[in-house]
């Protein structure tokens, strides 16, 4: 994930898509705070750019931890000294496939997919829409759906594994609403939601009522960076990459996932996540 900055509102952003890159703070003639991609004075400062998924890693330090484990979860991957482990989360929408956030999967020289420790490869990525569909040796029965609509104000369930490296490899589910429609400024593949979504989360799925993928998580506003930066606090200000544009990135890489028909039925949360969890994975990304 890295810094980016709403333009002209001077807000920064921890967003799911990659490379990284730099911003400056700075002043103009009257004193009013300019956020910038470069630096427009002498004066400007860089702004420091933060990684929240680096708390998703499994460092060599952390490979030979002490306390004792009382979780019934598959244990972590163990990285030597040479290699680093992040983590995601990817969902299937087919019997062998399945979507995540490229940046989940970027720079992977080995990818698996747990529980089953299944292998999986990239069979196409965009870094622009921060999108990446994989062919995986595992084998799904109830594969997701996808609508490519949403409205404003309607319900979304979000589904994921948060923090792997300190939560127990569970499935993790929050809800809250389609906040808006739009994004950042030039961000028109992303729409905003008020579930919460925590490192590890990006890639997961985001459902409607109905039970059907309209989105995919992909980041969120970094709240300490914005209040260091311009001292106001954001609250429950994620995104998701939109079902149309998930659509469209599938059709492109061939692949023929099955489209939600309009129904009034509306799931139970509950219902919601028993479909979650037929579906949705934790990705562990192998760095050597």
């Amino acid at each position: 994930m890295r810094l980016m900055v709403v333009m002209g509102l001077g807000m920064l952003m921890v967003a799911s898509s990659a490379p990284a890159q730099n911003f400056y703070r700075c002043t103009d003639a009257t004193g009013k705070l300019i956020i910038s991609n470069t630096p427009v004075s002498p004066a400007c400062k860089p702004i420091v750019v933060i990684r929240p998924e680096d708390s998703g890693r499994t460092p060599s330090s952390a490979a030979g931890s002490s306390q004792p484990k009382t979780s019934t979860a598959p244990s972590k991957p163990k990285a030597t000294p040479r290699q680093q482990v992040t983590s995601g989360t990817a969902f299937a929408l087919g019997s062998d496939f399945v979507v995540t956030n490229n940046h989940v999967v970027q720079k992977c020289d080995r990818i698996r997919i747990m529980p089953d420790k299944a292998v999986a490869t990239v069979i196409k990525r965009d870094p622009v829409m921060d999108l990446a569909v994989l062919r995986t040796t595992s084998h799904f029965k109830e594969p997701l759906k996808i609508s490519e609509k949403f409205s404003l104000g309607e319900d979304v369930i979000v589904a994921g594994y948060p923090l792997p490296n300190i939560l127990d490899q569970q499935l993790n589910i929050t809800q809250g609403t389609v906040s808006s429609e739009g994004s950042l400024t030039g961000k028109k593949h992303l729409f905003q939601i008020s579930a919460p979504i925590q490192p590890g989360n990006s890639g997961g799925p985001v459902f409607n009522r109905s039970g059907n993928v309209i989105g995919v998580a992909q980041g969120k506003l970094s709240e300490i960076a914005l209040a260091v930066n311009t001292g106001v606090f954001p609250q429950n200000i994620n995104f998701a990459v939109r079902g149309d544009v998930l659509m469209d990135f599938l059709r492109s890489a061939g692949v023929a996932p099955t489209v939600a028909q309009k129904s009034a039925e509306k799931l139970a949360t509950e219902q919601i996540a028993k479909l979650a969890a037929q579906s949705t994975v934790l990705v562990y990304c192998h760095t050597d």
